[in-house]
């Protein structure tokens, strides 16, 4: 797996890069100017983001929930 981002840093893919079909996708995004970036980055930017959001939500519905009317 290869983890890519693209010029800005607002988008981040992660591509399996075992088949060549896979490693010429890969080769296609780094033409269009993305770039490499670190497991860790994206986890922090994306993986977790995504996980904090929802123990956020969750969070807010249970509250919600247990209030009396």
């Amino acid at each position: 797996m290869k983890t890519l981002k693209n010029k800005n840093g607002t988008k981040f893919v992660r591509m399996p890069n075992r088949k060549n079909v896979e490693i010429q996708g890969i080769k296609e995004l780094l033409n269009k100017g993305w770039s490499f970036c670190t497991k860790s980055e994206w986890k922090e930017k994306v993986r977790d983001k995504e996980s904090a959001a929802k123990k956020k939500n969750k969070k807010l519905k249970k509250n919600l929930d247990s209030k009396p009317e």
